[in-house]
C-alpha cells in the first residue's frame, strides 16, 4: 500500500536555518490559519487527509520563508514501500 510522506518538518527546519532563528510551529500555525495541533499532526504524518486549502497555505508560507517556489511535491511524496505514514 502506498503511503503519503510529509516533508513539512524538513521545510520548517530549512526555513529556520535560512533565517538563523527557530521557526516555531505556532508561527506556522498563525501564518497559515491552521491550529498548531494540525501542524504537528501534518509534520508527524498522522493524518488521513490534507485539505487543498491547507496545502496552498503551507506552500505560500514556505515559498515566502525560503524565497523559492514550494509546491505540493516539496510538501508531500509517496512511499510505496511503507505501510505506515512517515514524517521527514
Amino acid at each position: 500500500m502506498t503511503k503519503v510522506v510529509t516533508k513539512l518538518r524538513h521545510l520548517r527546519l530549512q526555513a529556520a536555518a535560512k533565517r538563523g532563528t527557530p521557526l516555531p510551529m505556532q508561527e506556522v500555525a498563525n501564518a497559515t490559519g491552521m491550529l498548531i495541533s494540525r501542524i504537528n499532526y501534518l509534520e508527524l504524518g498522522k493524518f488521513e487527509r490534507i485539505d487543498t486549502r491547507e496545502l496552498l497555505a503551507l506552500s505560500a508560507f514556505y515559498s515566502q520563508q525560503l524565497d523559492k517556489l514550494v509546491d505540493i511535491a516539496d510538501i508531500l511524496s509517496f512511499d510505496e514501500q511503507r505501510e505506515t505514514p512517515l514524517a521527514v
